[in-house]
């Protein structure tokens, strides 16, 4: 059995990353960034963490977002790789090394051999297969530099679609409508507009599932979902 540290907000694509690595007999513990997270969802994040049985750890990295306030920009994962405003703001530039990196950080002080990412193909959909591998393989080689540590960096769902990946969570019976995926991190509730809202809405709409909780995001439904995508690892 393989401790693994899982990077985990609670929303679907965590959500199922999570049950696989349960599913390959591996012992995930779930490692959330409150800064990441508004409330409704980061409180999503530790309810389904306790549904599935892992250890959480929560940091609090809301310190660096507050060094944007003010401004138009905000530090957001999924906003800075998708390219995508969050009303009218956008992503502070390597947000993603952040959270990123502070995973390394405390799987290389903590033992772990083995970081879980569930990024899915829609999430780079704006980025180049060559973008993504140089991006994780700058992370991974300071890692080594300056830890001595080799620790592997899973991607198990970057060769599907968030449609795809919802579908993976219902078949193994998982709670996907208690998942959170929004940006807007001053939120209470979902807000119904940034690109995660909409993504969630519209992967829930293409199941042929109207889920109560993406009610008022919109759904925009392609006419064609690509058959193949070409982001995948090996590992």
């Amino acid at each position: 059995m393989k401790r693994s540290l899982v990077l985990f907000s609670g929303g679907i694509d965590s959500t199922v990353a999570a049950k696989e690595e349960l599913l390959q007999g591996n012992n995930p513990v779930l490692f959330t960034a409150s800064s990441f997270a508004g409330e409704v969802e980061f409180d999503s994040a530790k309810k389904i963490a306790k549904e599935l049985g892992c250890e959480q750890v929560t940091v609090n990295l809301s310190p660096i977002q507050d060094l944007f306030r003010g401004g138009n920009l905000e530090f957001s994962l999924g906003a800075d790789l998708g390219g995508c405003p969050n009303d009218g703001f956008i992503a502070a530039p390597l947000s993603s090394n952040v959270l990123l990196m502070v995973a390394l950080m405390y799987a290389a002080a903590n033992g772990f051999k083995r970081v879980v990412w569930g990024l899915n193909a829609d999430d780079v959909a704006l980025v180049s297969k060559e973008d993504i591998d140089r991006h994780l393989e700058l992370n991974m080689a300071l890692v080594k530099l300056r830890t001595g540590e080799d620790i592997e960096l899973v991607l198990p769902l970057l060769g599907l679609s968030k449609r795809q990946v919802l579908e993976r969570g219902l078949a193994h019976g998982l709670p996907m409508h208690e998942t959170r995926s929004c940006a807007n991190k001053d939120a209470f509730d979902i807000c119904g507009k940034c690109s995660q809202c909409r993504a969630r809405a519209t992967a829930f709409a293409m199941c042929g599932d109207g889920d109560g909780q993406s009610q008022g995001a919109e759904v925009t439904t392609p006419e064609d979902e690509p058959q193949e995508v070409t982001h995948e690892r090996d590992n």
